[in-house]
């Protein structure tokens, strides 16, 4: 038997076991298959993304909804590397995070993954799929963004009365002078260290803001990996790149990018500047179509599924918060050269610079 049809049979004992009431023993049906599934067919295969989609309505049911976004999240993004947005089971999944994004008070990314079926959804599963029109429904009732309020006209400016005939000019009294508060007397010891309302960034909020800002940073690494013969040309015009994201080894990027190509998966490895402190954005795709794929903090990552005969680059962002994302060089197999053969470590070429990324 496949292992493609060993999943799918995992699948349906799971549902069956659901239907019995025994979830406990569903969810560890689908974790062992999954295990053994996914080395094999990668985690953006069709049949994952299926297994997945029950495994996390499982967590639902287990009042677990993080766990299950979690795995939605991340099903999503191997299964847009690996199939496009316009794939049914990759459109299925974002229905699943949709309504769970929308139940869970996440308003963004409910609208976000709607919009996607809304977009994509009446082409490839029909305008009367209940998937579109769940989506349609929502983008319709959704609360529009909120107008700009009406610009506050300024106050009138006084004017000044003319003096009065045959007054005497005043004369300014020097100001009353108030006796100082007494010194409070001071204790030993050092005063208490106030505590930071700014949270720390966490891996689970990076689908938000810090993937966008990421993800420029990415697109920035992209060009000039292109062009790496000009490195100080300008940026297009109507484009500029983010302000506060940095591709320089000195402001936090992770360095020594090596990657280890086996065909169909290949192993990336890096070093961590900031010793454990900021989590990390792994990057890659076909030639240099960079697609966010997995957050990490480990400083090696593998990746299953690969086709064995198109070349893949990556790029690795370390991300310190919400303003701040350093990105390493880019790194690409080298499979359509001769004279590099499979399961050969390869470095990231590094970027003309005046600063080294040792």
């Amino acid at each position: 038997m496949s292992v493609q049809a060993q999943l799918s049979n995992a699948v349906t004992s799971a549902q069956a076991l659901v239907t019995q009431g025994d979830h406990e023993a569903a969810g560890e049906t689908l974790d062992q298959a999954l295990d053994a599934a996914v080395p094999l067919l990668g985690d953006g295969h069709a049949e994952v993304l299926t297994a997945v989609r029950a495994l996390a309505d499982i967590h639902i049911h287990r009042q677990e909804p993080l766990e299950a976004r979690r795995l939605l999240e991340e099903s999503l993004m191997a299964g847009q590397l690996r199939l496009g947005d316009r794939h049914p089971v990759v459109l299925a999944v974002s229905y699943d995070l949709a309504g769970l994004a929308d139940s869970l008070g996440n308003l963004h990314e409910a609208r976000r993954n709607y919009g996607r079926l809304a977009t994509h959804g009446p082409a490839v599963l029909g305008s009367d799929h209940e998937y579109v029109m769940a989506a349609a429904r929502y983008l319709r009732q959704a609360p529009p963004a909120p107008a700009t309020p009406p610009a506050i006209p300024p106050p009138p400016v006084p004017t000044t009365p003319p003096p009065l005939p045959d007054v005497p000019p005043t004369t300014a009294w020097p100001p009353a002078v108030s006796p100082a508060a007494p010194a409070l007397p001071r204790f030993g010891g050092p005063a208490p260290r106030r505590r930071s309302r700014t949270p720390r960034v966490l891996l689970g909020v990076l689908a938000g803001t810090v993937v966008l800002v990421a993800g420029a940073a990415l697109a920035l690494a992209v060009q000039r990996h292109q062009d790496p013969a000009d490195p100080t040309q300008p940026a297009p015009a109507g484009t500029s790149a983010p302000p506060s994201a940095s591709t320089d080894a000195t402001a936090g990027a992770p360095t020594g990018l090596r990657l280890r190509d086996s065909g169909a998966s290949l192993t990336l490895t890096w070093q961590d500047p900031a010793e454990g402190e900021a989590p990390f954005i792994v990057a890659g795709g076909p030639g240099t179509d960079l697609r966010t794929r997995h957050t990490t903090r480990e400083t090696t990552f593998t990746i299953n599924g690969l086709n064995p005969h198109l070349d893949y680059c990556f790029t690795v962002a370390a991300v310190y918060d919400t303003e701040h994302v350093a990105v390493s060089d880019l790194v690409c197999t080298q499979r359509t050269s001769p004279s590099v053969p499979a399961s050969t470590p390869t470095s990231a070429k590094p970027r003309r610079s005046t600063t080294s990324d040792s």
